[in-house]
């Protein structure tokens, strides 16, 4: 940088010579910045023609490709026209189909990508590199003017230094006469008297001459002052132009250059992830199909489609004609010696024919084994670079050749032997029939079949959240307020707002452990909580989040900025200057701020209950959102911190009182519900406005209310909504007690308008018709209350029956291998137990529809079976439940 310091002529001209040597330095260098800008413009051209030359190729690729496969499809359908138009083609026929069909719909896919990368991609890329080049000359343009400007500074300081030079030499010329002038002057006084001077002509002219080179000198040192600080004052300027130049103006140019290079190009990309997107969706619908198509193979119904399609070959010939005389007939005990003779041999061959079978299915049984491992799993071969298979292949072929053979080897036995038996049967049964026809030995019962051996192996798949920064997170997913603070916030405001030392108080590691992991898989651990059992591990969530920010909620950047306010005290100028600070936040910063501290200011105000006043609350959460800069005094700034914390806790309304783009906290708690009655003059008022329409709901979980606002109530109780307090709480009563009840504990029943307690159709209707519907619904005494008993009321409690339904459904479904049934449109209805044991006992015992089913004691479904004597024992267990 330039130097302005005064120093003798020769050491001046010196330095004047140097600086003009500068400038032209910096005008050398302003050339070169050019000449690598557009380097680095070719640099990126090049990079976009890589790309296009890739896509290019690789779009010959997919349409080479596309045109084999279509012509695969085409061949094969041709070759395989009828027998894939016939609907009753074997199974494994619908393999090929669904083969040719999946060849063709591929084949028009890879149509589609090589359409992506020859047109799309590559049209675009080309105009990326048009954009570029338009941008990047209009930046250059831009780049030579800024160049300019800044050596029109440079020559201004070249300029007023030479103007400086002059002015400083003429006015050390001045002062040199002036002192000569001074010398002469003393030198006449010493040679004039003192009454002769005025009459000296040559005093008079030193007189003269001196008043005139004070003149001069005093003019010239006026004119050196002021271009002196014109000097200084350029030379201040010219460091200033070029150090921003080199500090930020180059950077702020190349910006400008890649004004949308880098989002163009990532858009391109994008088009090629979308299509491979695609791509593999049609892939898994090919695969869905396909496996399908392999889970239908059924290769007793092939054969049987097989010998019905071949019936004249494989049809049963004529049976032989039996032609005797009876005059040949055999005597009755050789034929008796003969039965019992094949009977032995029978006996021999079915022992044989057993263990065939026995041999058979062993060795069928581990033929299976090997058909069912995973043999196919072709995972290695990607994940692995080298990975030969052959080995395996050959132990596995080896060992199935084996038992293969042994399987065929034992088949043809077990045929040869039942075909025997077969022979030896007939002929059992001929010499059988032939003595109990001449008397000669009793009827008896029929000999066993050979039992049909069955065949074994016939057929019939997040931003990061702690550690990571708001900015990302809303980049990323375009929410302002992330969902672990929402989450824990809404949790604590749920069951946490009366906790003794909460956030004071270290929850389970574990949990939080737990809790964090199930925050980065994009779960929220908390949505199902219902109870303030784990508050203190949901209170450690939310600290660490803050902790492990990159960039704390308060930055280092504005750290002495807040140190500075702190000190000024809680007053109206602090509220003034930490809101100025504040609204030089990014967007996702200020919301989470605000609603960071809305909750603390809300939670601060249950702080006898909680302990927990602003300070308290402070001291806990200032190091997690203002972490001390190393190298500041811990002891004195950690206070500086919590007071930070507790101010802003106090007067977050006040620093936050802008118009802010994001979700602002709300307190559960709305509003305040009056138990008292309404004047009834006011009654139709109220009807319209706070309860339009109640709605009837049943309690899902047991609640204990936390405050006097609150409804306590039992699992299954009886609700009456009126209106929303909040996104998580309803305004409602019980038993005409009016509160709050959270919304998660209670499932609203639709279509139940109008019946609740307290409402104003309730209070108008009748007190008669009332009495009437609640005896209809429950046995009353004579007071007309009703009598609670301890068995079970066969009108009551179906939803439990509704459960048992539903239970029952997702048993079998997990039991069975069957398809699953289409639910019905209507809702499972519980069952009339009463009703149906009644029609159980009038119903014909044969019209049975499931006689095969298992009935478990407790569970009876509609329609099913009920033998006899379980009744009894049903209705025990029903009683045992109940109670």
């Amino acid at each position: 940088m330039f130097q302005c310091i005064v120093q003798p002529r020769s050491e001046f001209g010196q330095r004047f010579q140097d600086m003009k040597g500068a400038f032209t330095e910096i005008r050398s260098q302003f050339e070169d910045h050019l000449e690598c800008l557009d380097i680095r413009l070719e640099q990126q051209k090049g990079e976009i023609s890589d790309i296009q030359d890739y896509v290019k190729k690789r779009a010959d690729i997919e349409r080479k490709y596309s045109k084999d496969l279509d012509g695969l499809s085409k061949s094969m359908y041709n070759k395989h026209r009828e027998i894939l138009k016939n609907e009753d083609a074997p199974s494994s026929t619908a393999i090929l189909r669904e083969l040719v069909k999946e060849t063709r719909k591929t084949a028009r896919n890879h149509a589609v990508v090589e359409e992506i990368f020859g047109t799309e991609m590559h049209g675009r890329c080309h105009k990326i590199s048009s954009d570029i080049g338009r941008v990047y000359k209009q930046c250059r343009e831009a780049g030579v003017e800024i160049q300019e400007k800044v050596l029109g500074v440079l020559f201004e300081l070249h300029t007023k230094t030479k103007i400086y030079q002059t002015n400083k030499e003429t006015y050390e010329l001045a002062e040199r006469k002036l002192r000569d002038a001074e010398k002469e002057i003393s030198k006449l006084e010493k040679e004039i008297k003192p009454e002769k001077r005025e009459k000296t002509k040559k005093y008079t002219n030193a007189q003269k001459q001196l008043k005139n080179r004070h003149i001069r000198h005093e003019d010239t040192h006026g004119l050196a002052i002021k271009s002196q600080l014109e000097y200084v004052l350029c030379t201040e300027a010219a460091n200033a132009a070029i150090k921003k130049y080199y500090k930020d103006d180059l950077s702020d140019l190349m910006d400008c250059m890649d004004l949308g290079f880098h989002h163009l190009l990532k858009n391109v990309l994008k088009m090629r992830t979308s299509a491979i997107e695609n791509l593999i969706s049609s892939e898994q619908e090919d695969m869905d199909v396909m496996a399908m198509a392999l889970g239908s193979l059924d290769s007793r119904k092939d054969k049987t489609k097989f010998l019905e399609n071949h019936s004249d070959v494989f049809s049963l010939p004529p049976m032989f004609e039996l032609r005797t005389s009876k005059p040949l007939q055999s005597n009755p005990e050789d034929m008796d010696v003969l039965k019992g003779k094949i009977q032995e041999r029978i006996v021999k061959l079915r022992d044989l024919s057993d263990y065939t079978a026995k041999v058979i299915e062993d060795a069928e049984a581990e033929l299976l084994q090997i058909f069912n491992e995973k043999s196919y799993d072709m995972t290695s071969l990607f994940v692995n670079e080298t990975n030969d298979l052959k080995n395996e292949e050959t132990s596995e072929y080896n060992s199935r050749l084996g038992l293969e053979e042994l399987i065929i080897e034992n088949n043809k036995r077990l045929l040869t032997t039942n075909n025997r038996i077969e022979q030896e049967e007939a002929k059992y049964e001929n010499l059988k029939k032939s003595l109990v026809v001449q008397q000669f030995c009793p009827e008896t019962l029929p000999r066993p079949n050979v039992k049909k051996r069955k065949s074994k192996i016939q057929t019939i798949g997040l931003p990061k959240i702690f550690g990571g920064s708001l900015d990302d997170y809303y980049e990323a997913t375009g929410d302002k307020i992330p969902l672990v603070i929402e989450s824990c916030i809404r949790t604590i405001n749920l069951f946490g707002m009366r906790h003794q030392g909460i956030f004071r108080v270290t929850g389970s590691h574990i949990d939080i452990k737990q809790f964090k992991e199930a925050f980065e898989n994009g779960e929220d651990p908390f949505a199902c909580m219902m109870d303030g059992n784990q508050i203190n591990s949901v209170s450690g969530v939310l600290k660490s989040y803050f902790r492990k920010l990159t960039e704390p909620l308060f930055s280092e950047a504005y750290f002495d900025q807040f140190m500075n306010i702190t000190n000024i005290g809680e007053n109206v100028e602090f509220v003034v200057k930490a809101r100025n600070i504040v609204q030089q936040w990014s967007e996702p910063h200020i919301a989470v701020t605000r609603y960071l501290f809305a909750f603390l200011n809300d939670l601060s105000q249950y702080s006898e209950e909680t302990q927990m006043d602003p300070y308290n609350i402070a001291i806990c959460f200032g190091p997690n959102l203002c972490p001390i800069p190393e190298g500041k005094d811990l002891v004195q700034h950690t206070n500086l911190v919590n007071d930070l914390i507790k101010n802003f806790i106090i007067f977050c309304k006040d620093i936050f009182n802008f118009d802010i783009d994001g979700p602002a906290y709300v307190n559960a708690d709305l509003g305040n519900i009056n138990d008292e009655k309404v004047p009834e003059k006011d009654e139709e008022k109220v009807e319209e406005t706070s309860f339009p329409q109640p709605e009837e709901a049943v309690a899902l979980y047991e609640y204990k209310a936390g405050t006097d606002k609150e409804l306590s109530f039992n699992k299954g109780d009886k609700l009456c909504l009126f209106s929303k307090a909040s996104e998580h709480w309803w305004k409602g009563s019980k038993e005409g007690v009016k509160g709050l009840i959270p919304a998660q504990y209670v499932q609203m029943n639709t279509g139940l308008a109008g019946i609740c307690e307290d409402s104003p159709k309730e209070k108008n209707r009748d007190e008669n018709s009332r009495k009437e519907d609640i005896s209809s619904s429950f046995l009353l005494d004579d007071n007309h209350k009703p009598i609670v008993t301890k068995t079970l009321s066969f009108k009551s409690n179906r939803s439990m029956w509704e459960n048992i339904e539903k239970e029952k459904e997702l048993t079998e479904k997990s039991r069975t291998l069957d398809r699953p049934k289409k639910k019905s449109a209507n809702p499972v209805a519980a069952p009339d137990l009463l009703q149906d044991l009644l029609e159980r006992s009038l119903a014909d015992p044969g019209g049975r529809s499931r006689s095969g089913s298992n009935i478990s004691a407790g569970r009876l479904s509609p329609g099913q079976d009920v033998p006899d004597g379980l009744c009894n024992e049903n209705k025990e267990d029903i009683e045992d439940t109940e109670v």
